[in-house]
């Protein structure tokens, strides 16, 4: 999410003394099946959601080790996505029951991996509106996402919950919002609208809760924070236009940030590494940033693969797999696993002082789950 990718370039660093030459790692990739992976944990257990058959409703899955396991939510017909899953293999997802060929209500969950329990979560207005969502679980069982008050519709509000409670975040303007991610800290970003206008619609900022209080990060126009790691570092997009294919990507740190060129940034593990997506025209390309270089994934995949693009990158664990959605060769579009392949036998070798290394991959454009807000009359 047909893509023409750019040749890399290389450059090179410079060094004084020998040194062992680590460049990015080369990829594989497999193919998941007909739908898009959004969350890898550390162990390499991966959700996101499946069509299981041409025709049928996409349904929430989790995969590990070459076995898919379909997450039944009790309901005869439904359809549905896992959101996210922590390393104890708990997985957040929302679904909705069809009744008649229609939508007769909404749900959202928690899922032990492990166990295969299900736990519906009873967000307010649960069976009346789908903004009411769980986005992120982190290694507590602590999830955050935005809940739709059945009494006030007009509201979407960003929550964070412990499990047995529910914390309101919207509280810097009297507008809606949602929060997407949540770290090991319980530090979670999301968006939130405000009053004033930009490009004709409601600013929408980007924010960060640190547990206590919540504060807009310092971005230009329209933005959204949509992950964050254990260090509070901070992805997601921004642009004066409110249209998200006209945004850039950033990283965010320590009260400033990188801007990242056309695109979303979606994912962020704890060695930094970004995983999004950049626009290029008509098409997109998945990428990965990290040591202040950006590469397009698919030009980083060694041997066979059933893709001819990668599009969509949403996120990187901490052995550096990633997980998004791409094309494959027939033209459909399919969940993705793409797994580091490491030198086992890396060689220290004498590096001139006047040379520099480093990859540039192609950069294109973005995805990621939008609310657009009232437009301005």
């Amino acid at each position: 999410m047909p893509r023409r990718s750019l040749d890399a370039v290389i450059l090179i660093i410079l060094v004084a003394l020998p040194s062992i030459a680590f460049a990015t790692s080369n990829y594989t990739v497999q193919d998941l099946g007909r739908g898009y992976a959004v969350s890898i944990n550390d162990s390499g257990r991966v959700v996101g959601s499946l069509n299981t058959s041409p025709g049928n409703s996409p349904l929430p899955f989790v995969y590990s080790g070459g076995v898919y396991s379909i997450i039944s939510v009790g309901a005869g017909d439904y359809y549905g996505q896992a959101t996210s899953i922590n390393n104890s293999g708990i997985v957040s997802g929302n679904y909705g029951v069809i009744e008649n060929n229609s939508v007769s209500g909404y749900g959202n969950f928690l899922y032990n991996s492990a166990t295969g329990i299900l736990t519906n979560i009873n967000l307010n207005g649960v069976n009346t509106y789908s903004d009411s969502r769980i986005n992120s679980v982190n290694d507590s069982g602590h999830y955050t996402g935005a809940m739709h008050f059945e009494n006030n519709p007009v509201y979407q509000m960003p929550f964070v919950s412990d499990g047995s409670s529910f914390k309101m975040l919207s509280t810097l303007s009297g507008f809606g919002g949602e929060a997407f991610s949540i770290n090991n800290n319980d530090v979670a970003v999301g968006m939130i609208a405000t009053e004033e206008i930009v490009d004709g619609w409601q600013r929408t900022r980007a924010f960060v809760y640190d547990g206590t209080t919540s504060e807009y990060l310092a971005l230009p126009g329209h933005s959204r924070a949509l992950g964050v790691n254990d260090a509070n570092v901070i992805v997601g997009r921004f642009g004066e236009k409110f249209d998200d294919r006209l945004q850039h990507g950033f990283i965010y740190g320590n009260g400033s940030y990188t801007d990242l060129g056309l695109g979303v940034a979606l994912g962020v593990n704890n060695k930094n590494s970004v995983v999004g997506t950049s626009f290029i025209p008509g098409d997109s390309s998945a990428y990965l940033y990290e040591d202040n270089t950006m590469y397009s994934l698919i030009s980083l995949v060694t041997g066979k693969s059933e893709f001819m693009s990668l599009n969509w990158a949403f996120d990187i664990n901490e052995r550096g797999q990633i997980v998004g959605q791409g094309r494959t060769m027939n033209g459909e579009w399919h969940a993705f696993l793409a797994t580091p392949v490491e030198d086992p036998n890396p060689t220290a070798t004498p590096e001139p002082s006047t040379m520099l290394l480093m990859g540039i991959g192609a950069a294109g454009a973005a995805f990621m789950r939008r609310r657009k807000m009232k437009q301005a009359n």
